[in-house]
């Protein structure tokens, strides 16, 4: 029995003949092929719907970052704008740390 231009082995043959006709139906790859798509389509959506969030949650922080900074500079007196530059590059150095560190431990579970 030749089908789509391979050779069916004897075994796949046998199977496919106990198939119920129902089964054997043309409509069945159809359904097959659609669900694939489907389910491709919605893994891609939920990828690129985390992307979209994560850029979301970037921007608010940069634009976080940027007013502290500003409200940082626009201090009067140099020890309060010394003071208050230092905690926010110290905050930062924080995020930076944890951030490497669930890097690692990502890096750990993957293997």
């Amino acid at each position: 029995m030749k089908s789509m231009g391979f050779e069916w082995r004897p075994g796949v043959r046998g199977w496919w003949r106990r198939l119920p006709v129902a089964l054997r139906s043309p409509v069945w790859p159809g359904i097959l092929v659609s669900l694939t798509i489907l389910a491709l389509l919605l893994a891609f959506h939920q990828i690129v719907r985390g992307g979209v969030q994560q850029g979301e949650m970037r921007r608010v922080a940069v634009a976080m970052y940027a007013e502290a900074l500003w409200r940082c500079k626009a201090l009067r007196g140099p020890g309060m704008r010394e003071t208050c530059l230092a905690q926010l590059n110290e905050a930062t150095d924080i995020d930076a740390t944890l951030r490497a560190q669930d890097l690692a431990t990502v890096a750990q579970i993957s293997r």
